[in-house]
């Protein structure tokens, strides 16, 4: 146990493989509050469901998306 906090590569590893397979592919949230996000209001009690798997699949977001690279 002492030795968890300096497996940093380990963690890398975890990290980038839950990037790539994330075990679940979206969340769900409800609004509690009018938002506007860019040029979207998502207005107060409405249900947002947002993908992890797209987000992480998108090269806006990650160079390389679908390349495993622990390091990044």
């Amino acid at each position: 146990m002492a030795d968890i906090p300096y497996l940093v590569y380990t963690e890398q590893i975890i990290r980038e493989a839950m990037r790539l397979y994330p075990p679940a592919y979206t969340i769900a949230r409800s609004c509690i509050a009018d938002v506007t996000i860019g040029n979207y209001i998502i207005p107060d009690g409405k249900d947002v469901t947002l993908s992890q798997y797209a987000m992480h699949s998108d090269t806006h977001w990650f160079d390389q998306p679908d390349a495993y690279i622990p390091t990044r």
